[in-house]
């Protein structure tokens, strides 16, 4: 955050300025707006008693409550709305702000809140420029509206993602992002063995890696088979891959992982031996996460999710017919080699905060054409931190006889250089905001909509449920600050 370290003080004066000399108007405007939160709070709550809707439901909900509002339903399409405010009258030249929400429509009683503020927010203060509500569906980490989203709804002067979290928090940035991939020969010969086997592993769509929590985070299907094979092959086990793969699914994990190995005779049974400890670990694994779901959880949304089935996974071993081609034992050597000592996960870590610093997962790994390419995601805060885990890799890549190289590291959002509106939400909500580093590390929408518009001024404000009274109030005085006759 030193790069707004020359506005803090500005920001900061103005800030307790508007605090403590708010005008009795714009009190009272944001007194006025709550019952409107509220009452959309109530009517999603009615209109939805289960709690869950499709997303034309509630967008058809939204666009009735625009239009009686008096406001402009710029466009409703499948997966996400567009509402806008009209600038009000002599103010068409002030800048626009626009807001942006996030919608599981399974989740409404999660979701609702932040709806019902970003519908409320819209209303403005007396005078405004143009103000634009986009509220884009989310589903189980997946963003297809925020994917679906036209671009020229993006433009704007100034852009607010909203989201619900565990603190008032303003993010200015996402992360560094840089992709590393790992490469060497993996030529083939015939097999020595006869016991061809295909061991598959699937996992959901929409695993973010980047939630390092234990009890909501999955292992990477790639990870669970690398380590089998090492396991096995530390054990003494022969056996011969002909083939390993995982497909990039966006930007999360691969949900699906296959190897085919063949074994020889004498090592079958210990071979499953081992593939059935290791199921019996994953399968553990998904057995846990649903039963924190249902322990954490407190309210009746829980108690629905609780009642259905459990993530669906598949993990198998089962025979095949045994391949004209397998790799050669040196590449065989280098790969297994390489998912022993190849370090993922948590790279570094803030010791007093327990904020991530940088990260990596395996986003692919292909044995095709003759060579081997495994590509990984790195994302870290700051270039010293990338630095720093691009030399861990370029070490192991060495100690293991393959070749690394990286891309180089660019944010996947950030605000404008020196932006007042970062500024001025730092001043208004982050405490102790010179020692705050804004950088957001999980995925959100936001790396969608800056890769559509990569100069939006853009951040990313998340809140407490219970705070949304202050941040409506926070959200008026910002759109009331950018009028020139203010």
């Amino acid at each position: 955050m030193r790069r707004f370290f020359s506005f803090f003080i500005t920001m900061l004066l103005l800030s307790s300025l508007f605090l403590c000399s708010c005008s009795e108007e714009q009190i009272d405007r944001g007194q006025e707006l709550r019952p409107v939160m509220e009452t959309c709070d109530s009517k999603l709550t009615l209109d939805f008693p289960g709690g869950t809707a499709t997303f034309k439901q509630v967008a058809d909900y939204m666009g009735r409550w625009a239009e009686n509002a008096g406001l402009d339903v710029t466009k409703k399409a499948d997966h996400y709305i567009v509402l806008t405010n009209p600038a009000t009258r002599g103010m068409k030249k002030e800048p626009s702000v626009t807001m942006s929400v996030a919608l599981d429509p399974s989740d409404l009683r999660g979701d609702g809140p932040q709806v019902s503020l970003g519908m409320a927010s819209l209303l403005g203060p007396l005078q405004h420029g143009r103000l634009r509500l986009i509220v884009t569906e989310a589903t189980d980490n997946l963003y297809p509206g925020a994917e679906e989203l036209n671009p020229k709804y993006l433009k704007c002067d100034h852009f607010i993602n909203l989201c619900q979290g565990g603190s008032d928090a303003i993010y200015t940035a996402g992360p560094m992002i840089s992709t590393g991939t790992l490469t060497c020969s993996a030529r083939k010969t015939a097999p020595e063995y006869g016991n061809a086997f295909r061991i598959s592993i699937h996992i959901p769509d929409g695993i973010d890696p980047y939630v390092f929590d234990k009890e909501h985070s999955l292992p990477n299907p790639v990870n669970v088979i690398g380590d089998l094979l090492a396991s096995a092959k530390s054990s003494g086990r022969l056996f011969e891959i002909a083939s390993f793969s995982a497909k990039a699914n966006g930007s999360y994990l691969p949900t699906d992982a296959k190897a085919v190995v063949v074994i020889d005779d004498n090592n079958v049974e210990a071979f499953q031996k081992r593939f059935d400890q290791s199921y019996e670990a994953f399968e553990k694994r998904f057995g846990q996460l649903e039963a924190a779901s249902e322990e954490e959880e407190k309210d009746a949304k829980a108690e629905e999710a609780a009642a259905e089935p459990a993530p669906t996974f598949t993990y198998t071993m089962e025979p095949v017919e045994v391949p004209s081609r397998v790799l050669k034992q040196g590449a065989s050597n280098n790969i297994i080699s390489l998912m022993y000592t190849l370090q993922t996960g948590i790279q570094l870590q803030d010791e007093a905060s327990g904020d991530l610093t940088a990260a990596s997962y395996i986003r692919s790994l292909s044995t095709k054409g003759g060579k081997f390419r495994l590509e990984l995601d790195m994302r870290s805060r700051d270039q010293g931190s990338m630095d720093e885990m691009t030399g861990n890799y370029l070490i192991t890549s060495g100690l293991c006889d393959v070749d690394y190289e990286n891309t180089e590291p660019r944010r996947i959002w950030t605000c404008q250089e020196d932006s007042s509106l970062a500024a001025w939400f730092i001043a208004s909500v982050n405490e102790d905001a010179e020692d705050i580093d804004t950088t957001c590390m999980v995925s959100s929408e936001c790396d969608l909509f800056y890769a559509a518009k990569d100069d939006l001024d853009i951040i990313s404000y998340h809140f407490k449920k219970d705070h949304r009274p202050e941040v409506l109030d926070n959200l008026l005085a910002y759109m009331t600050s950018l009028s020139t006759n203010n």
